[in-house]
């Protein structure tokens, strides 16, 4: 005490008591400590609850997605060959008597491969 006033610094004081406070730093008080193990506990059950619900959403979309995908691509490939066979049809009609032959012949093809693959639906 200075002036009867107490007073800090980085000296110890010459004539007075000293006392050292020991400080376990490295364990938080129980109650603090229960605390945070119930929070734990209670997240990592909360992480597994969101865990097994995103397994189950992202399980049957993708069954569904390959499902989806695979008519996507059988449309695709169906208007593709629709497109060919109505270009072919086209390009015969307007072939000269040297080229029907010819054309007559890729038309035929191409409503081949479009009546194959687009009747499998």
């Amino acid at each position: 005490m200075v002036d009867g006033r107490t007073a800090y610094g980085d000296r110890p004081c010459q004539a007075g008591k000293q006392a050292t406070l020991a400080v376990d730093a490295s364990t938080p008080p129980t109650a603090d400590r229960l605390a945070a193990d119930v929070r734990l506990f209670d997240d990592r059950r909360t992480l597994a609850v969101l865990q097994r619900e995103r397994l189950e959403r992202e399980r049957v979309p993708q069954a569904t997605t390959r499902a989806d995908a695979g008519r996507a691509r059988q449309a695709r490939d169906c208007a593709k060959l629709t497109l060919r066979a109505k270009r072919a049809r086209e390009d015969y009609e307007h072939a000269g008597p040297r080229e029907q032959l010819q054309k007559q012949v890729r038309l035929r093809r191409a409503d081949e491969d479009r009546a194959a693959s687009c009747s499998r639906r």
